[in-house]
């Protein structure tokens, strides 16, 4: 039992180390018992890095503005679906010690927009957008399976990312 349990560790840790971050993958090294700061110490990710490999997971470009640095405190990220407006989410993230913070929408075109970006430079928290389309189409997704484990028929309806939103 504990060479299999170690052996599973091994791999996952192993599978970190290689490249891309996938949902399931970060699963699965919750489920060995990985915690966050160890699965970002073994997967040595900086802000590059993540940007990186949330580039080549969803399949487009993604944008990063650094404003907390390039290392990643604690090993921590932040990602929200909607709310993002919020200027508020900001200083809680500092609060819990994140600099890095997951977005759709990154443009400083959007006036709303341009208050994040003042509010996340105030509070040390880096901004890295990947459209609102690609860094929200994951739960959808699930759900399909979800309704399909239930008998349902569902469809998952990919758009294409909107790379003018970075």
């Amino acid at each position: 039992w504990f060479l299999r349990k170690i052996s599973r560790i091994t791999t996952v840790e192993n599978e970190l180390k290689e490249g891309v971050i996938t949902p399931s993958l970060m699963l699965r090294a919750k489920d060995v018992g990985l915690a966050d700061r160890s699965i970002a110490e073994i997967a040595g990710k900086t802000a590059d890095e993540v940007a990186e490999s949330l580039a080549k997971l969803l399949g487009n470009e993604v944008k990063l503005y650094n404003y907390g640095g390039n290392e990643l405190k604690n090993g921590k990220i932040a990602v929200m679906c909607g709310g993002a407006k919020s200027t508020d989410v900001y200083k809680e993230m500092a609060d819990e010690g994140i600099n890095l913070f997951i977005i759709g929408v990154t443009t400083k075109r959007a006036e709303w927009v341009q208050n994040i970006h003042k509010a996340a430079e105030e509070n040390g928290v880096s901004l890295l957008g990947g459209t609102h389309q690609a860094t929200e189409k994951f739960a959808p997704a699930e759900m399909v399976k979800f309704f399909e484990k239930l008998g349902l028929k569902a469809m998952f309806i990919d758009e294409t990312a909107r790379v003018n939103e970075l």
